[in-house]
């Protein structure tokens, strides 16, 4: 895939590395895994968190890989068994980073932690209606781009 960084504004890249800058990435920083799981009718899964929806992600154990990280935080936040087909790329926060995969369903389940309100799968039109964050739906964009170059590389072949 082209670029494995989905694209952010001139000011926020600015204001991350002022961040960087100002604070390091030393003590309180850490490193967060979450994936954007689709099933078979390309609805994509979000989780409710209080009045909030967003994806399913979460921080890494010691010594875990971050793709790792990604399909354990997805089972344990929406019951969800997924694999992982591509890297979308990370966004940085004041003090943590998260790296984002595209995830295709692999079997769903009941069981989801006691973080997390609902866990429902919707169109991409309903997804950004319903997602808060903007940095949030231009991962949605990404994922959505890179199923769909995907696609067109399977039916090339």
């Amino acid at each position: 895939m082209k670029g494995s960084r989905f694209k952010r504004t001139v000011m926020q890249r600015l204001a991350a590395r002022a961040r960087r800058l100002l604070h390091g990435r030393g003590n309180g920083w850490w490193v967060s895994a979450g994936g954007l799981v689709f099933n078979a009718r390309q609805e994509v899964a979000l989780i409710r968190q209080g009045r909030r929806w967003t994806f399913p992600k979460g921080r890494r154990d010691p010594g875990e890989a971050l793709d790792a990280t990604a399909r354990r935080e997805v089972r344990e936040e929406t019951g969800l068994r997924a694999r992982i087909l591509d890297y979308l790329g990370m966004l940085e926060g004041l003090r943590h980073e998260t790296h984002y995969y595209l995830m295709a369903l692999e079997a769903e389940g009941d069981d989801h932690d006691d973080e997390v309100d609902k866990v429902r799968f919707f169109s991409a039109k309903k997804a950004r209606r319903l997602l808060d964050s903007g940095a949030d739906r231009r991962l949605l964009g990404h994922a959505l781009d890179a199923l769909e170059e995907r696609e067109s590389r399977r039916k090339g072949a």
